[in-house]
């Protein structure tokens, strides 16, 4: 999100990062559990977790990568046996993007209520929205043929008499558990489902405004005292999640509210160059984080109007002498703002995308022009001391 909104010309440590976060789902550790749950769950022992209702990983790891492929422009992961999945016993399986949409619209075709297991037995709306923005955003002929089916079943099977999407539902019996954890579950699927179904997210979200929402103030005990990332008592989770979909759905107001309360019930401490909250999960962080980089609307556009950026791009920026803030681009230009990392230094910096043999000026840089290589790329130096803005212009 934060290179799809703010750093679109800069590709360097951020693009490999999310690679490796996606090459880290197919760690055995990651995915070990399955075996066992597909055993007492479904009476299947079968070890791979793509293969049958399991839409936790198969649906997070399709979106996952649909989200980096769509920011970064890299489609490594649509290539042949780009996702191995490698038991200890010898066996491999070998998948694709393109396999696990495939595996989504083949589950959703086979399930009763068209909405797909993950823990075995159980359905979870939320779950299935965010995989629903993998499928339309990769196979939208898919999409299609199954967004009637989706909306109908999701409004019949999935809400509960007050019009608030259920937890969950068993797929064997149909029993559907009540309503918990508050606005939290009611609020991500709005962010998600802001991709696939706009009307539905908009309508799920303003019922929930009307519920958080009195006389201007946020109705803290609608919140769920229990970070879901890792169970301590705090509304750290609750309010993150809750500020990222109202920053998708364009409500600065809701943003806003739910940041005071984050920082009133859970202050940011300071430990050297470090932000953190204590008590709060990895997770309750990470969606701060990404509500704080989101735009109104800007995972819809990334989903399905994503704008690969082309031109010059900071593509090798040393971590973490060199912490990027901002980078975009416009008729050839490259403007990023640097700052340093642990203390002021030196660095060399290579900017990429650029015209073979072409000459630019350099603002912000120690060299006044550069020559672009053979390779379309050209290094300068740049003396990070505190905010440091660089301006790369062709010369005409």
């Amino acid at each position: 999100m934060a290179q799809a909104t703010h750093l679109p010309a800069f590709r360097g440590y951020l693009a490999e990062a999310q690679r490796r976060l996606i090459l880290k789902q197919t760690d055995y550790r990651v995915w070990r559990y399955w075996t066992a749950e597909n055993l007492w769950g479904n009476l299947r022992y079968d070890p791979d977790p793509v293969r049958h209702e399991n839409i936790m990983f198969t649906g997070f790891c399709a979106t996952q990568i649909a989200m980096y492929q769509n920011a970064s422009g890299s489609h490594q992961f649509t290539n042949p046996d780009s996702f191995v999945l490698k038991h200890p016993s010898g066996k491999v399986y070998s998948y694709s993007q393109p396999d696990l949409i495939k595996a989504l619209g083949r589950e959703a075709e086979g399930s009763d209520f068209h909405l797909i297991a993950c823990e075995p037995n159980w359905i979870y709306p939320l779950c299935n929205t965010i995989a629903a923005a993998a499928v339309k955003s990769n196979a939208p002929q898919v999409w299609a043929q199954q967004e009637e089916t989706f909306r109908k079943m999701l409004d019949a099977e999935f809400l509960d008499a007050g019009g608030r999407i259920i937890p969950c539902r068993s797929n064997y019996t149909g029993l559907a558990l009540p309503s918990l954890g508050g606005a939290m579950p009611q609020a991500m699927p709005c962010f998600f489902m802001n991709a696939t179904m706009p009307d539905i997210a908009l309508r799920h979200w303003l019922a929930l405004r009307c519920d958080i929402i009195k006389d201007r103030a946020l109705q803290r005990n609608k919140f769920w005292r229990i970070d879901t990332g890792n169970y301590h008592f705090t509304r750290a989770s609750a309010y993150t999640a809750t500020a990222l979909a109202a920053a998708e759905l364009g409500d600065e107001q809701v943003k806003d509210l739910c940041f005071r309360a984050l920082e009133d019930e859970c202050p940011a401490l300071e430990n050297g160059r470090h932000l953190y909250r204590p008590k709060a999960s990895v997770w309750a962080h990470a969606v701060e984080f990404m509500a704080r980089a989101t735009t109104p609307n800007a995972f819809c556009r990334l989903m399905n109007d994503p704008v690969i950026h082309e031109g010059p791009y900071l593509s090798s920026v040393p971590y973490p002498d060199v912490l990027v803030a901002s980078a975009h681009g416009n008729n050839g230009q490259l403007l990023a703002v640097l700052y340093p990392g642990d203390k002021p230094s030196r660095q060399g910096i290579i900017i990429s995308g650029l015209l073979a043999g072409q000459t630019y000026r350099c603002s912000g840089a120690e060299e006044e022009v550069v020559i672009a290589d053979n390779e379309a790329s050209a290094k300068i130096y740049v003396n990070l001391i505190g905010r440091t803005e660089i301006q790369i212009s062709r010369v005409d």
